[in-house]
């Protein structure tokens, strides 16, 4: 999870946000994609308790992305 120059996961943690979002890169491989899917997941849920990856290419992505830990999916059109 990035976060800007001044603002550290500990910053993130005591604002009070609850689940986060990240959008997942294009053109990537299954494989690169659940790499991606397991290191967001594991750098978000630190912080929040919810966890969304959208522009997903295939239902079997959201598979992947549940298996990996997001609580929700969403696959572009």
């Amino acid at each position: 999870m990035a976060c800007g120059p001044k603002m550290g996961s500990r910053t993130v943690e005591r604002s009070g946000v609850q689940a986060f979002s990240a959008q997942c890169p294009q053109g990537l491989s299954d494989a690169a994609s659940v790499q991606w899917m397991k290191a967001t997941n594991e750098a978000a849920r630190r912080v929040v308790g919810s966890t969304l990856l959208y522009g997903l290419t295939s239902p079997r992505q959201a598979a992947f992305a549940g298996r990996c830990g997001a609580t929700h999916a969403s696959i572009r059109e």
